[in-house]
């Protein structure tokens, strides 16, 4: 019996071995090609570090490729953390913009350059700094947080919060103590703070690695696929997730309202003019005939949000008309929202960041000096 658990131990340590052995060679001829790049499937453990306060901030200096079914790009980061921009922005007496938002600012699926920040940056010229602040899956209060935490001893002319109806969502899902929560308790605003590390050290482990990342990004893929092919077994067809109820939405943009009313108080004792870009969904667009997002794009968001920014005196940025006008005259357009959104991932692609960045620099007035 004991030789028989030490060739079984023997074997198991020489498979162990030999693993080590191919993991390390694949990273040293990945490292030794040409423009290669740790690959990551997840944006949340491949971009992202964790930030006690804020759940998550994105990783300094760093450059490795997003690669999902609809798009294959390289994602790179500057010293602090968030997209590096296109070419060296403006230094000196120049007025600073900051944008704050989600995966749409961040630039989700778009290669470097690609950013509506980037275009916009050029059409201002060296009258004016263009940053982007934008994170994965921040909401209004994660972006408030962020006010505080790195605008506030460092003010911008403009800071300009881009607004997404999953906001709403974002703002009361804790992801399981990962992600700062916040809540109304007898009409006060209630913080309640990061308990978990959305980032572990096994998925900085992958940003570090070029062949773990790229197995792992494989694992993750065959695991979903499994999923998927189970529950369409199981069920005849992919389940659809139950959407917000309507209570859940009057509940959801009491919250919206006071986060917007604190930072708008924020931003004004630290001399920062507040304004608000609607970040227009393919469903705004492609609507009601063409996109239908289950439980989601039955509601309106215009119309809350502009109600909310005329009683705080916020200025909103409100690009759909604009965009659904420049997207029916194309000649060609998809039930999705296409070419301007991923039909499945329903960001906005390189092209519908430049439409919008053709809005904000056509239709917007932006200080500049």
């Amino acid at each position: 019996m004991l030789a028989r658990l030490r060739k079984i131990v023997t074997r198991l340590a020489a498979l162990l071995l030999g693993t080590v052995l191919g993991v390390a060679t694949m990273e040293l001829v990945l490292r030794a090609a040409t423009d290669t790049f740790p690959t990551h499937r997840n944006p949340l453990s491949g971009f992202h570090r964790p930030h006690e306060r804020l759940g998550w901030l994105g990783v300094e200096n760093y450059a490795a490729r997003f690669k999902r079914q609809e798009f294959d790009v390289v994602i790179a980061t500057d010293e602090r953390g968030f997209r590096k921009p296109a070419a060296e922005p403006p230094r000196g007496d120049v007025a600073r913009i900051a944008f704050l938002g989600d995966s749409f600012l961040w630039g989700w699926g778009v290669p470097q350059g690609a950013v509506f920040t980037d275009h916009l940056q050029a059409q201002l010229g060296a009258t004016a700094r263009v940053e982007n602040y934008g994170i994965n899956a921040f909401g209004t209060g994660q972006a408030l947080l962020l006010v505080e935490e790195l605008l506030v001893d460092d003010p911008p002319d403009v800071a300009v919060l881009l607004f997404c109806y999953n906001d709403l969502d974002d703002n009361e899902n804790a992801k399981r103590g990962r992600r700062p929560r916040f809540r109304l308790a007898d009409g006060e605003l209630v913080r309640e703070p990061v308990t978990k590390r959305l980032v572990s050290p096994l998925n900085r482990l992958t940003q570090a690695s070029y062949a773990i990342s790229l197995l792992r990004m494989n694992v993750d893929n065959g695991v979903k696929r499994l999923r998927n092919s189970a529950k369409v077994w199981a069920q005849g067809e992919l389940p659809v997730p139950p959407g917000p109820t309507r209570a859940d939405r009057e509940r959801q943009w009491k919250l919206e309202r006071a986060l917007l009313t604190e930072l708008a108080t924020t931003c004004e004792n630290a001399g920062i003019e507040l304004r608000l870009l609607y970040v227009t969904c393919n469903f705004d667009i492609a609507g009601p005939d063409g996109t239908v997002v289950p439980g989601v794009s039955q509601f309106d968001y215009r119309g809350p949000l502009r109600a909310i920014c005329e009683d705080l005196g916020v200025a909103l940025i409100d690009p759909t008309d604009a965009l659904a006008a420049r997207w029916k005259a194309l000649p060609v357009t998809g039930s999705k929202g296409e070419p301007f959104y991923f039909s499945r991932d329903e960001h906005w692609t390189a092209q519908g960041h430049a439409a919008v960045a053709a809005y904000l620099a056509e239709a917007v007035e932006w200080p500049r000096r």
